[in-house]
């Protein structure tokens, strides 16, 4: 409504026409409506859940940072990049050890800290 009003104000003496004066104020308060609206809009884009769910997590790969021992007699670490931001959790795995360095696929999820791996 503000486009419309003060389009109106501003164009009362110029446009002699109340109809015409009437019709121009509305075409300019749709236009402020639709730029208002695209705002909002793009504003809302941006707020994006980027919290980290660990069941995201599930057959992605990931970099093993610390070994990570053999038939889950231990626990390791992995580094898995999720939505642009890389974490670091436990891993174990039912296979062979598996050495820092290796790339390893997540398979399982253990608890909210730990997943089951194995190599790729």
């Amino acid at each position: 409504m503000l486009g419309f009003s003060w389009a109106g104000i501003s164009f009362y003496t110029t446009i002699s026409s109340k109809p015409l004066l009437i019709l121009f104020s509305l075409v300019i308060g749709a236009v402020f409506l639709f730029f208002f609206f695209g705002i909002i809009n793009v504003v809302q884009k941006l707020a994006e859940d980027n919290s980290f769910k660990i069941n995201s997590t599930l057959f992605k790969s990931a970099d093993v940072y610390l070994t990570i021992p053999a038939g889950k007699s231990g626990k390791g670490k992995i580094m898995i990049s999720i939505n642009g931001s890389v974490h670091e959790l436990d891993a174990m795995t039912e296979y062979e050890r598996i050495p820092s360095g290796a790339i390893v696929k997540v398979t399982e999820i253990e608890n909210n800290t730990t997943v089951l791996v194995e190599p790729i």
